[in-house]
């Protein structure tokens, strides 16, 4: 190379990749290059020749797009930081950013994008930004015991500004904004009263209890055989159960269709429900 020429590859791939850190964002690049100071490298002294690079306020600017539309028309929605290394220096993109939610961040509180480049040259730096808007959550008005059913006498709602201090009090647990829909599921654990109501409080209802006398049901064609059995499992709706036939003593293994019922389709005899 001659008069300080310089070539500089930029490729937008996973593993493995250099990483440039900044306050607050994450450039992911393999440099191929020949040369010094190449292009997708924070600066150290005097711009590189080419062309102009690609600001940072634009990548913020795209993430920020990106949070606002995922969010709809949500008044009150409030979207900060974000701001990135002013010494991060990437070749401008020959087509508009691209952004999306980065692997495993959640779209409210520490919000991470990422934004890349599906042009010419390919790069991508994640941006974080703080993002709340008010939400309705639901907290219980008493204690809930293991196996109770979840009714609407249960749960008042609360609504509150619900950002990054909120997110990371719940962690990885998503709270129930539709109480309507989890009604009759039952508690998973005690659960003690004034906490938010999460989705993994709740499961499907146990139509059998281990130790329950159930009736074995076998159907099939020109078939319809019924005794009973002891459960040795519990099970919810649509669930695989193991029961011990009461007058064989055979172990069987149905579906919990209905409180107390097992079902086994495969013929009386196959299952051992005939003595």
């Amino acid at each position: 190379m001659t008069g300080g020429a310089i070539t500089a590859l930029l490729v937008a791939t996973i593993a493995p990749m250099s990483t440039v850190a900044s306050p607050a964002g994450i450039l992911d690049a393999r440099l191929v290059q020949q040369g010094s100071a190449p292009q997708g490298s924070i600066a150290q002294g005097s711009t590189p020749p080419g062309p102009p690079p690609q600001g940072p306020a634009t990548i913020t600017e795209a993430a920020t797009a990106f949070v606002r539309e995922l969010h709809g028309d949500d008044p009150t929605l409030a979207v900060d930081g974000g701001t990135l290394d002013p010494r991060l220096r990437l070749a401008a993109c020959s087509d508009p950013l691209d952004a999306a939610l980065a692997a495993g961040s959640h779209d409210v509180g520490r919000v991470t994008v990422q934004v890349r480049c599906p042009g010419t040259p390919a790069w991508r730096v994640h941006v974080q930004l703080d993002v709340s808007r008010e939400r309705t959550l639901w907290t219980l008005t008493r204690a809930a015991r293991r196996g109770e059913a979840l009714v609407s006498s249960m749960i008042e709602s609360l609504t509150s500004a619900y950002g990054r201090r909120e997110a990371a009090t719940l962690r990885s647990r998503i709270p129930v904004e539709d109480p309507e829909r989890w009604l009759g599921q039952e508690f998973a654990r005690d659960t003690a009263a004034g906490q938010v109501l999460v989705t993994t409080m709740l499961e499907a209802p146990r139509l059998i209890q281990r130790g329950d006398v159930v009736r074995l049901r076998a159907t099939g064609p020109g078939l319809a055989i019924e005794t009973s059995g002891t459960a040795l499992a519990d099970a919810v709706l649509g669930a695989r159960v193991s029961v011990r036939n009461s007058v064989s003593g055979r172990i069987v293994e149905g579906q919990a269709i209905e409180s107390g019922v097992v079902a086994i389709g495969n013929g009386a005899r196959a299952v051992g429900l005939e003595p």
